[in-house]
């Protein structure tokens, strides 16, 4: 598939696409007859693998390290890659619990506000705002 393809399939823009191969973060792109890159599944699989450590806030270098690690070569490759995961979860997991409190100062918040701005008749029915 062309990288338009694969930048739909995936949700990364092209830039992005040519950018992770810049920085070799993606492994060059097999090339057609016009020298167009050409994408398979794992390549997309490997697009969507790192969308999703960038979206748990993985660095690009440590995705790239982590991708680096050699399974069949390294006999350590899998404890660090664990090392990565775990250290990558953890720091996930705190920030779920600032958004959460984040969410939970917001949402009293609007509480608040709604009390202080709705009509008196509008507060009894329990806050709810006519459509």
């Amino acid at each position: 598939m062309s990288i338009k393809q694969a930048a739909e399939k995936t949700g990364l823009t092209e830039d992005t696409i040519r950018y992770y191969e810049k920085i070799d973060l993606l492994p060059p792109a097999n090339r057609n007859s016009s020298g167009r890159r050409v994408y398979g599944e794992d390549d997309l699989e490997l697009m969507v693998f790192i969308t999703h450590m960038k979206s748990a806030g993985m660095s690009l270098e440590n995705i790239k390290y982590y991708l680096s690690l050699n399974l069949e070569e390294d006999p350590n490759a899998a404890s660090e890659r664990l090392a990565l995961l775990t250290a990558q979860k953890e720091q996930l997991e705190s920030n779920i619990a600032d958004l959460q409190a984040a969410y939970k100062v917001l949402e009293h918040k609007v509480e608040h506000y709604q009390e202080i701005c709705l009509p008196e008749k509008l507060r009894s029915k329990k806050g709810t705002v006519p459509q």
